[in-house]
């Protein structure tokens, strides 16, 4: 671990034993997105079962936010996000639900 403000400390790994940050379930309802590199769209095909709420947030690396929208939707959908509208560089895709498990996908604009 590494000190972190207010006595506490952030967790980094090395290798390949890291531990999931997200259920496995949520995992796999979470595609990758397509094309990546983007250049004008991408695309990540999501499976919403019978129906779930996501907060997505498109994150650049600096932490600022790019971009909010809500996702209601049930069943097997396509997400695009429209990449003309970022700056190229690298972005966080987080995907929040209600009961507040996250699932974040790694896009990158050029």
């Amino acid at each position: 671990p590494m000190t972190a403000n207010q006595g506490g400390y952030y967790p980094f790994y090395l290798g390949t034993n890291m531990p999931l940050a997200i259920d496995e379930v949520e995992e796999d309802m979470f595609g990758q997105f397509f094309p990546n590199p983007a250049t004008n769209r991408a695309s990540v095909r999501i499976n919403m079962g019978n129906g779930m709420q996501y907060k997505v947030q498109i994150i650049d690396m600096m932490g600022r936010v790019a971009h909010t929208a809500t996702l209601d939707a049930s069943g097997d959908i396509l997400y695009n996000i429209d990449t003309q509208k970022l700056g190229n560089g690298i972005y966080n895709v987080v995907f929040t639900a209600n009961d507040g498990t996250r699932v974040v996908r790694r896009i990158v604009v050029k």
